[in-house]
């Protein structure tokens, strides 16, 4: 049993996600079938930590299935005093919370976990803010999520980077500066911006471990695009697909596909970028409450319009409520486009465009989000100029 369980710990440091799930699996049935004691109960919840985090990572794993599985292994836990482990259910339970898109519950237990995270442990101190600052940024909250991530440099100079809690799913301290690069492109701080996203590069590659890697090019190329560094975006959404399709890693595959198909259309290669986002974007976009989930249908819409076919723009947008939007990061962004892609399939629709864009800059101003309350404005500038005063300056 020890020894599938050093595989599937290995296989998690390798990002081999389905190899660790079978290994995980094969262990836990041993573990099953032992008498249930102090030392088995452990035994068990370490195993189960390991497969949740194997199984948040394969494709066509739902997150509440893994939900069921992380609570009743927290369950496990009133029998054991292990506080570590504890935690680290904890985390897994947040985790599926996020991408299940139960975001009050994200918030709860991200409180939760910097309730219970030891002041004597830096790593579970840092992974707590870690919850903290990517449950923020994703839902629109980049301002107050800078306190987390200034805390992420302090705390890992101390944390005990183990090789099973650094390597389970992402590098923290990657994530922060990764992340970071992009709540502070949201807040308008463009240089900072652009030098976090390359520091969380270059950490990943020191790292050398593939999931912190994807994390941090999926980062570099969201900022290096919407700074307009088009090559630079290239270059790491390339690497990104590279790792994430060597070990089948989704959605990160999916989503780096569409990003490069974003690219492809200023390139004036409709048809090639319109195979790649109907391949893709079913998985991209899956989980749409996801920063990275709405940026990948939003530059969905962006590729549909461009090449032609608005309607099926407006179609991707429609997913969303103004309810949802009012909560998400790129919520402004995605008015924005509503806006844009409505006046390319009905040009008359001035005035339902102009609202449209009118909520996205006050909901960028609540946000604090400047980079996006700069585009709507500027949008809304475009649509209500005389049009004379419009040519005058192209």
């Amino acid at each position: 049993m020890e020894y599938l369980n050093e595989g599937g710990t290995k296989a998690l440091m390798r990002s081999g996600y389905r190899e660790a799930k079978s290994y995980f699996e094969d262990a836990l049935r041993m573990a099953e079938g032992l008498p249930s004691n102090g030392d088995t109960v452990s035994q068990r919840v370490r195993l189960r930590t390991g497969l949740g985090l194997a199984l948040m990572n394969i494709k066509g794993t739902h997150p509440a299935a893994v939900l069921i599985f992380y609570s009743g292994s927290l369950r496990l836990c009133e029998h054991s005093e292990n506080g570590q482990e504890r935690f680290q259910l904890l985390f897994g339970i947040w985790n599926c919370h996020l991408f299940g898109s139960n975001l009050d519950s994200a918030h709860k237990t991200a409180s939760e976990l910097l309730e219970t995270a030891s002041d004597k442990d830096d790593y579970q101190r840092l992974e707590a803010h870690h919850s903290m600052w990517t449950t923020k940024i994703n839902f629109g909250q980049s301002s107050d999520a800078i306190f987390h991530l200034d805390r992420a440099k302090d705390l890992s100079i101390n944390a005990n980077r183990s090789k099973w809690r650094t390597y389970g799913y992402h590098d923290p301290l990657v994530c922060s500066q990764s992340m970071g690069a992009i709540a502070r492109w949201s807040l308008g701080y463009f240089d900072q911006a652009r030098r976090s996203a390359r520091e969380g590069v270059e950490t990943a590659e020191q790292v050398g471990h593939p999931m912190t890697y994807i994390v941090a090019s999926m980062a570099a190329a969201t900022v290096c695009y919407h700074c307009g560094e088009f090559e630079a975006a290239r270059r790491h959404a390339t690497a990104q697909l590279k790792v994430a399709t060597d070990l089948a890693i989704s959605p990160w595959r999916e989503r780096s596909a569409v990003t490069l198909a974003r690219l492809m259309v200023d390139e004036h290669r409709h048809d090639e970028a319109l195979r790649i986002l109907d391949a893709n974007l079913p998985v991209a976009g899956a989980a749409r409450w996801m920063m990275s989930g709405s940026l990948a249908l939003g530059m969905g819409a962006e590729i549909y319009t461009l090449a032609g076919q608005p309607e099926r723009g407006l179609e991707l947008l429609c997913r969303f409520s103004s309810d949802q939007l009012a909560g998400l990061l790129c919520g402004p962004e995605l008015h924005r486009l509503y806006a844009e892609v409505l006046l390319v399939r009905s040009p008359a629709a001035i005035d339902e465009a102009a609202a449209r864009l009118r909520t996205a800059v006050a909901l960028a101003q609540r946000h604090q989000t400047k980079a996006f309350e700069l585009r709507a404005a500027l949008s809304l500038a475009r649509l209500l100029a005389p049009r004379d005063r419009i040519a005058a300056h192209e």
